[in-house]
């Protein structure tokens, strides 16, 4: 197998516009919210090609325009693009599993340049009545992803990171769920700079109860905004580990560390995923702020 480094540079834009790009081909999930429905927008034209991907962690099916496709069968995807297109990812309104395959077909093709696109909201929707964001709910919990799971319990899997978000109920679970990961070296990741001002408390006070429940758990730091800080601090805790060791990565927090943890673990096949695999609410945010475009370059690794 061919290994690749990656480089990821960021634009970001008021909004975005595609007169400039042909043969655009871009892979989305459902529209929940504004930033859905603006993307659309967008993209509903002659020159743009729109395909609907999606992950069924019950039955473990992942589909693209309905096409129930094996995880690393890329027959179907060679049929509708080619290396000349501009092939787009929105993480928007796609989650780590989709995110994960798509890179790895990608690669299979060997894609070795793309976009992944994530729109900022204007606003999260907080109910009056509750002092925290509850976004999503998660009916179908903690599942394998396959390609990247490992075995928790091994003596050789020596760290776990947790990407943060606003929702502390996800790491809880987690840690009753796997109560084996408790005995590792745990890694707490919050956000910040975040976004916005403020919203990385909105993280880090839910998660107050936990780190202390859990002293030995170390906390960082890396950007709500740019994939490439969590994905330089994945490599940076993986050359860390001594030989024969192996993380896992829970991806619980902003859209741009789950698109690092997707390219990270299609870059080192060692990695295991944690998720719970949310089902985000509709109209779980208002209005649209940026457009964030990152710049995907893989180079082959003689």
């Amino acid at each position: 197998m061919i290994k690749h480094k990656a480089h990821i540079y960021t634009d970001v834009f008021r909004s975005f516009d595609t007169t400039d790009l042909n043969n655009i081909h871009i892979f989305s999930g459902r529209v929940l919210d504004d930033r859905g429905r603006e993307l659309l927008s967008v993209f509903s034209d002659s020159k743009s090609n729109i395909h609907l991907v999606e992950f069924n962690a019950n039955q473990m099916q992942f589909s693209i325009d309905g096409h129930v496709i094996d995880f690393n069968d890329s027959k179907y995807l060679e049929s509708i693009i080619n290396i000349e297109n501009n092939v787009m990812i929105d993480s928007t309104t796609l989650g780590l599993p989709e995110i994960y395959y798509l890179i790895k077909q990608f690669i299979n093709l060997n894609f070795l340049e793309f976009k992944i696109i994530y729109i900022e909201p204007l606003t999260y929707n907080k109910d009056e009545s509750d002092e925290f964001y509850r976004l999503s709910h998660y009916p179908i919990g903690y599942k394998p992803i396959p390609g990247a799971v490992g075995d928790l319990h091994h003596d050789d899997l020596e760290l776990g990171i947790f990407f943060i978000g606003f929702d502390s109920s996800r790491m809880e679970i987690a840690l009753e769920e796997f109560q084996m990961i408790q005995g590792k070296l745990i890694k707490t990741i919050f956000a910040t700079p975040a976004f916005s001002s403020g919203l990385e408390m909105e993280s880090i006070v839910p998660h107050l109860n936990i780190l202390t429940d859990n002293p030995k758990f170390e906390i960082d730091f890396c950007s709500a905004l740019d994939p490439t800080s969590s994905f330089e601090m994945l490599n940076f805790y993986k050359r860390s580990l001594d030989d024969g060791k192996k993380l896992f990565i829970a991806p619980l927090g902003t859209k741009p560390t789950t698109i690092a943890t997707a390219l990270f673990a299609n870059l080192n096949s060692d990695v295991s995923l944690l998720y719970d695999h949310p089902m985000n609410l509709e109209n779980r945010t208002s209005g649209v702020k940026d457009w964030h475009i990152y710049s995907v370059y893989l180079t082959p690794i003689v």
